[in-house]
């Protein structure tokens, strides 16, 4: 389901019919082969993350090969084989890490029976929030963790050298005036430098591909900077944060008695969170050289990049292109449902319905009610804490534009461009996700209260509404 707005909508309602029924029980089904192979074998995880590695690689060489070339100069016909190969190359390796879903879906609900029925023999069952993200918080940083240090790391240098330190403290500077600045001093530039290789796609999602340049690195330094903002104590809580969810998990485990499958699907839960996370950068970074092609073919054939985005890597094709069909690509965008499926040769295919059909079959399978009022959500918790403070729903990416410091972040899912709206929030509270959802990794990382997984708060939560989030309890009330 492609549509931007609709897909959330129709996702994150309960009831979901037949065809979430079968994609649950597809889930399932993968998810227990999957499990009895690695209760044989345990290096099975390893040897299939070994494989994905590999077709990683592949693409990283195809990227680094594509860097050099001046899409400009190639002919239509090569543009469009370039286009069919980085799809390919980014595509492949997600036919071996579809696992993480799989086994997320089932390991995580297992967990969660197993756990409940330890703590409620011993008495303690009121504790299962608390334990539970105890023993899912993260042994190592995320990506966006790691870019978080490594920025700190920058202004760290920048506090060492008084004149960069003044230059960059007066807001009234130029980003400008800062990178001229920034050039005199060789060892501060290169980090820089370095900074923007390693993470410049970070903040893309599936549609948008917005790298983050040298200049909007300059600009959050002098942000930090002015702001006062205390690098010295983020740096000693980052470099110390993991040791102690090891040591944390290590005694809950033992005060417990935790073994057998309950062990095992802990210890999988985590490799498969940090596994998940590394794919995450992985293709947020493909998503960035195909839309580096996709602008070219805006550029010669005079598409709308946006609309151009809408076309199935099947359909681009320079038939296609030359003479797109911009009608039916403006109803895609305006609201869609796309099928997937495979033909006889195993190669993908899309089956589009648009206007009514789409809205009927939306309608179907969401089976919304505009009247259903409720004054208290459940969820799982992800980040412990306790806030209160007013609602800000937010579906889609434009939606963060209005979002405001000390406001509750509501969203379907997390994404990595929701990053610095997350940093700001008082608490997040969303409608998918598990322990291993982005939405939970980067509150454990934060430290900001969170609950995921409520189903419908999206829909029950409006802008505004003043709520209380208590994530210990994995509950959320409105106030109002």
């Amino acid at each position: 389901f492609q549509a931007e707005d609709g897909i959330r909508d129709l996702v994150r309602s309960r009831g979901l019919g037949d065809v979430y029924k079968r994609q649950v029980n597809d889930l399932k089904r993968i998810g227990k082969t999957f499990l009895r192979k690695y209760k044989k074998q345990k290096k099975y995880l390893a040897e299939l993350m070994a494989v994905e590695g590999t077709l990683w690689k592949q693409m990283r060489i195809f990227v680094r090969g594509l860097g050099k070339i001046p899409l400009r100069q190639l002919t239509d016909p090569e543009l469009v084989k370039i286009y069919g190969n980085m799809f390919f190359v980014y595509h492949t390796p997600l036919s071996v890490s579809h696992i993480i879903e799989d086994t997320s879906y089932l390991s995580e609900r297992r967990i969660k029976k197993k756990l409940f029925s330890l703590l409620k023999k011993q008495g303690m069952e009121k504790e299962f929030g608390r334990t539970l993200t105890a023993l899912t918080q993260p042994s190592k940083p995320s990506a966006a963790n790691l870019e978080n240090r490594d920025f700190l790391r920058i202004i760290k240098k920048i506090h060492k050298n008084k004149k960069l330190l003044t230059t960059f403290s007066k807001k009234q500077k130029t980003t400008k005036d800062l990178l001229g600045l920034i050039r005199r001093f060789p060892e501060i530039d290169l980090m820089l430098d370095i900074h923007v290789s390693k993470y410049f796609f970070l903040q893309n999602n599936y549609f948008f591909a917005k790298p983050r340049t040298k200049k909007t690195f300059v600009i959050s330094a002098q942000r930090f900077i002015s702001d006062k903002g205390d690098y010295a104590r983020l740096l000693r809580e980052t470099s110390t944060a993991y040791a102690k969810h090891r040591r944390k998990k290590q005694e809950i485990k033992k005060m417990l008695g935790i073994r057998g499958e309950l062990l095992l699907l802990l210890e999988l839960s985590e490799k498969i969170m940090h596994w998940q996370d590394e794919r995450k950068g992985r293709m947020m970074a493909c998503v960035h050289f195909l839309n580096q092609i996709n602008k070219e073919f805006s550029r010669r054939f005079s598409i709308p990049l946006d609309l151009l985005k809408w076309m199935t890597p099947d359909e681009v094709t320079l038939a296609k292109l030359k003479n797109p069909d911009i009608s039916r690509l403006k109803k895609r965008a305006q609201q869609s449902v796309v099928m997937y499926g495979h033909d006889l040769k195993f190669n993908l295919v899309a089956r589009w319905f648009t206007g009514k059909q789409a809205e009927s079959i939306i309608k179907a399978l969401a089976k919304k009610n505009e009247s259903f009022e409720v004054s208290e959500l459940r969820g799982t918790c992800a980040s412990p804490g306790k806030a209160v403070g007013k609602a800000r729903v937010c579906r889609t990416v434009s939606h963060l534009k209005k979002f405001q410091k000390g406001e509750v972040l509501v969203a379907p899912m997390t994404r990595p461009e929701y990053v610095p709206y997350m940093k700001l929030a008082s608490a997040i509270v969303t409608d998918e996700g598990g322990i291993t959802s982005h939405a939970a990794i980067v509150s454990r990382e934060l430290g900001v209260p969170c609950v995921i997984g409520t189903k419908i708060a999206t829909s029950v939560v409006k802008d505004g509404n003043l709520i209380e989030v208590n994530a210990d309890h994995s509950r959320i009330r409105l106030l109002d």
